[in-house]
């Protein structure tokens, strides 16, 4: 070994690679028909589909939740900004 680490050893760069060695796809040769799809492909496909739908369904009850926590925020401060002013109005009338 020289100890240059820029150029591994052929061996070393063959024993990491597929055995066949590395297929491009051809989209063209790779094209498929939903029809030649096999059931357990289909099934796949279906779980897919679900999860991505459940996935948004997900997200949009999580937004929709943080929409309806703001509001009640924000209702509860113009509620406590009332009840502060009507306590304010009692305290003036007493005097």
């Amino acid at each position: 070994m020289s100890g240059n680490t820029r150029n591994p050893e052929p061996d070393i760069i063959e024993s990491a690679l597929p055995k066949g060695g590395l297929r491009l796809l051809n989209t063209e040769e790779n094209e498929t028909n939903e029809a030649d799809d096999g059931p357990e492909e289909r099934e796949q496909d279906t779980r897919s589909i679900l999860h991505g739908w459940v996935d948004l369904a997900l997200r949009v009850a999580l937004l929709l939740g943080a929409v309806f926590s703001a509001y009640q925020y924000l209702v509860a401060r113009d509620e406590t900004r009332i009840g502060r002013s009507l306590d304010l109005v009692e305290t003036w009338e007493t005097r």
